[in-house]
């Protein structure tokens, strides 16, 4: 027989429900964050280790949100590969948690915004990215090397997963297995993860691939003996502690759905990124907390060569719609060829294809050699506003980080965030607020000294790099030449549109001794800067 608090409990959730419809059906667009006592705002996780599993991990989570946001009730519901998607595009979620092509594709299709990046844990430890195991049984003398896979069994997740089937999949086109041509069986189980690895260990198929920290995590568990398995195609990375097979990609991003209001999101983004490494909620989820969110750009990139998610008709044409467009072309192709051909019979026609072979030849590596030059490029530097990106930027941070460290004098990473840019956004349409982006990086560039770097992290913020800045009093007056720079208005469709700027500044060592923890603290200084109306927040000051 149910206990009372059960009934009270399920009384609460059935009343939630149906207050949350009837809001939905009377006033159809608005925000599901406007400012009602209690509201109840749900979280979308992806549950790679099952529905239990997920609630296990993260309902401290919901809770301490619950505790931190006055006014809100939040909510996890555990999601598959399966119904993610239709749940963020119906608004049956308000937030996400999941993995990064899930993110990228969501992004894509339905305009989701990343707000931080989780910090795995580990032996003490914090992560940031993640991969894949390739993994067979131990005592399999047949499998050794990814190539002994051909004409083996091999079981993934899903179809769709990145960490449970994309990134073992890359890897494996990488040493030229197909694997629907060369693996004699390929299964799916769908979540938990778990299933694959105990599949693998009873023989019940060759081989298998499960996101890193699965195996450890069943492990020390008890659910496995990790000498069991023999890890294929093994890496070993500075700093990671996981067994790996794949590259190594950005972590899991918590990001608000598009209906989510502006001041929601940003006090969820302050919450996650003032969670402590050691707090019950951390432990719970086995991370060690959230950062500013990363560069998602390598995940795009897999999916570009994979064409899968939203890349999933990338170079795609039909021979029907081909010949449509290009008919007449075709015809003076062929004709021209027919031409050619009589005239090689009569007149040294081998040596003249033998010339123009050659040319085509030093062509193309011409023409290779410049795109080879346009992807190095554009690999570091963001493509609207032609700015370093973050990976360019965290390599320079770096620079300066030794470099200050060995000469004992500090630097200044500093992120400028837009004022009121999703107004401006939605208002005037996306082309004027790309326009606007790419004229406030050109004043914050004409502002800044020939020492100092400006990069663009995604959407309107920016990353200042100020190196030999010894005082914070410095840091500012430099931050506040790129406010400056703003003052003028900048023209958008005809209209004038002043615009301002949030500035959080962390220097070093004061404030962090890496450049995670400068990011880190520059975004919670910018946060509160956004939060009290400040322009320019230094770390740990309370103006």
């Amino acid at each position: 027989m149910p206990n009372g608090r059960s009934v009270f409990d399920r009384v609460q959730r059935t009343r939630g429900l149906i207050f949350s419809a009837l809001l939905a059906w009377f006033i159809a667009g608005v925000d599901v964050a406007a400012a009602n006592p209690d509201t109840e705002v749900r979280i979308g996780v992806l549950a790679y280790r099952g529905h239990d599993r997920a609630m296990q991990m993260w309902r401290p989570t919901a809770q301490y949100l619950s505790r931190s946001i006055p006014g809100y009730v939040f909510k996890i519901i555990p999601l598959t590969n399966d119904d993610i998607g239709h749940f963020t595009q119906k608004g049956m979620v308000d937030f996400v948690l999941t993995n990064p092509a899930s993110y990228a594709m969501l992004e894509a299709n339905h305009g989701i915004s990343r707000l931080a990046t989780l910090l795995n844990r580990q032996n003490g430890g914090a992560y940031t990215v993640f991969g894949a195991v390739i993994f067979s049984r131990a005592d399999r003398d047949d499998i050794r090397v990814l190539e002994d896979l051909k004409g083996k069994s091999f079981m993934a997740v899903h179809r769709n997963a990145f960490g449970g089937w994309w990134m073992a999949w890359r890897e494996l086109r990488r040493w030229g297995i197909e694997p629907d041509k060369d693996f004699v069986e390929l299964g799916f189980v769908k979540f938990p993860q778990d299933q694959i690895v105990v599949a693998v260990r009873d023989g019940q198929v060759d081989a298998g691939t499960v996101r890193t920290s699965v195996l450890e995590r069943m492990a020390e568990e008890g659910a496995i003996d990790i000498g069991d398995f023999r890890v294929l195609n093994r890496r070993t990375s500075h700093s990671f502690p996981y067994r790996h097979s794949t590259d190594l990609y950005p972590e899991w991003p918590f990001a608000a759905v598009r209906h989510v209001s502006y001041a929601l999101a940003h006090d969820v983004a302050l919450a996650l990124l003032n969670v402590a490494p050691d707090s019950p909620m951390a432990q719970a989820a086995m991370i060690k907390g959230w950062t500013a969110p990363l560069d998602y750009q390598p995940v795009h990139e897999l999916m570009q060569e994979l064409k899968v998610g939203p890349y999933v008709r990338l170079g795609k044409v039909t021979p029907g719609a081909a010949f449509a467009e290009y008919w007449q072309w075709l015809v003076l192709a062929a004709a021209v060829l027919a031409a050619l051909m009589f005239v090689s019979a009569y007149s040294m026609g081998m040596t003249r294809r033998l010339i123009a072979s050659n040319r085509e030849l030093e062509n193309e590596i011409t023409v290779r050699s410049d795109l080879e030059d346009r992807l190095r490029y554009g690999a570091v530097h963001d493509a609207l506003t032609d700015l370093p990106n973050r990976t360019l930027l965290i390599d320079r941070a770096q620079h300066a980080l030794q470099t200050a460290a060995r000469q004992k004098h500090g630097f200044a990473l500093a992120i400028i965030d837009i004022d009121n840019f999703k107004s401006i956004n939605d208002e005037l349409g996306h082309a004027a607020g790309d326009k606007l982006l790419r004229q406030a990086a050109e004043r914050f560039c004409d502002s800044l000294r020939g020492i100092d770097t400006i990069a663009r992290l995604g959407n309107d913020e920016f990353v200042l790099l100020l190196e030999n800045v010894d005082d914070t009093k410095v840091a500012e007056a430099l931050a506040k030449k790129c406010l400056l720079a703003l003052e003028e208005p900048i023209t958008l469709h005809s209209k004038q549109i002043r615009v301002g700027a949030s500035i959080g500044i962390a220097q070093f060592p004061a404030h962090g001794e890496s450049v995670d923890d400068l990011l880190r603290h520059a975004d919670i200084a910018m946060l509160s800067a956004k939060k009290t109306g400040n322009s320019i927040v230094v770390y740990g000051n309370d103006a």
